[in-house]
C-alpha cells in the first residue's frame, strides 16, 4: 500500500505545465522549537578596506563579486598573506562526473535542524557572514533566509554544510518555492543532494526530498553504503538507478550516502577553489589571530 506522508509545511498544489507542483507558503511566525544546545555569541565581522592587489587576486582565481566582498572580512594582515602565499595546492581535485553533486542555485537559503535557542537575530548575525541578508521568514520549522544574490547564497551552504563548529547541526540548501525539476527530469547515475522526510525502521524504507523541496523518492535499507538507518531532516548525497517498467519503483535511489562526514568529505571536493580559499583564509586569521573569528 501506498502511504501519503503528510510534508511539515503548509502548501498549494496546482498544475504547471502538465505536472503536480507544490508551492511553499512563507510565514512571518516563528512555529514552536524543540530545546536544543547552547548558541555561541556571535559578532559582527568588521569590512576592511580591500587590498590593493585583491581584485586582480579574485581575477587571477576567477572569484566572483560576493567572494570579493566576503574577502574584505578578512584583517589587511591577512588579506595580504592570502594574496602573497595562497598556490593551487589548496585546490580540490576535478572528481569524475557521475560524482559530481547537482545542485539547483537560487538566492534562498533554507535551513533545518533549527532549535528554540537560534533566535532569527541568531540566524541574521550567521548569515551576514556570507553576505546582505534581505529577509528571514519561516516555512513551518524551516528558516527561509534570502541573500542579496545567488553568489552570496552558494557561499552561505557551503560553509554552512562543512562547518564542524555549529551546534545542532544545521541542514542548509537552495531554497525553491516550487521544486526545480520534476519527477521525471532527475538525473539518473549523477551524486544529488537531498534530505531525508521520512524512514520507518521497520518496514526500513522511507522518503528522500530531492534538493531539500521536492520532488520526493523512495529509498531502501539495501540501497545505503555506509549507515544503516537515515535520520529524517538530515542531509543525504544519492544516485538515482534505472528506471523500471512498474510505475511505484520507476523512481527508487539506487544508492545513497548518509554519513555526515563522508557527505561533508564529497561536497568539499565538489564546492572547489571559492570554498577553499576560503577555508585556508580563516585558518590564516585564527593563526594569525587579527581580525573576527566570526567569519
Amino acid at each position: 500500500m501506498r502511504v501519503k506522508f503528510q510534508a511539515p509545511w503548509n502548501k498549494d498544489r496546482r498544475r504547471h505545465e502538465g505536472r503536480n507542483i507544490e508551492i511553499l507558503k512563507l510565514c512571518d511566525e516563528v512555529p514552536a522549537l524543540p530545546e536544543g544546545p547552547p548558541v555561541p555569541a556571535l559578532g559582527e565581522p568588521e569590512q576592511y578596506e580591500p587590498h590593493p592587489g585583491l581584485k586582480y587576486f579574485c581575477k587571477m582565481w576567477k572569484l566572483n563579486s560576493a567572494m570579493e566582498f566576503w574577502l574584505q572580512k578578512l584583517h589587511p594582515d591577512v588579506q595580504e598573506a592570502l594574496i602573497d602565499e595562497y598556490d593551487d595546492s589548496t585546490v580540490p581535485a576535478v572528481l569524475p562526473a557521475d560524482e559530481e553533486v547537482r545542485l539547483y542555485p537560487s538566492s534562498s537559503v533554507a535551513v533545518g535542524g533549527i532549535h528554540r535557542n537560534i533566535t532569527k537575530e541568531v540566524l541574521r548575525r550567521l548569515f551576514s557572514r556570507f553576505g546582505r541578508v534581505r529577509s528571514l521568514q519561516f516555512v513551518g520549522t524551516t528558516a527561509v533566509v534570502e541573500m542579496s544574490s545567488e553568489e552570496e547564497a552558494a557561499i552561505a551552504v557551503q560553509d554552512i554544510l562543512l562547518s564542524l563548529d555549529w551546534p545542532g547541526a544545521l541542514v542548509v540548501y537552495f531554497f525553491h518555492q516550487i521544486p526545480p525539476v520534476s519527477i521525471h527530469e532527475i538525473p539518473e547515475g549523477q551524486r544529488i543532494f537531498g534530505t531525508v522526510k521520512q524512514w520507518n525502521s521497520k518496514s526500513r524504507t522511507g522518503w528522500i526530498t530531492v534538493n531539500g523541496t521536492g520532488p520526493d523518492v523512495t529509498v531502501t535499507s539495501n540501497c545505503l553504503e555506509d549507515v544503516v538507518t537515515l535520520i529524517p531532516g538530515a542531509p543525504v548525497l544519492f544516485k538515482m538507478g534505472a528506471a523500471y517498467s512498474d510505475s511505484w519503483n520507476k523512481h527508487t535511489v539506487q544508492c545513497c550516502m548518509g554519513d555526515r562526514e563522508a557527505i561533508r568529505e564529497h561536497l568539499s571536493a565538489n564546492f572547489g577553489t571559492d570554498c577553499a580559499v576560503r577555508h585556508w583564509a580563516r585558518s590564516l586569521q585564527h593563526k594569525l589571530q587579527k581580525g573576527s573569528a566570526d567569519i
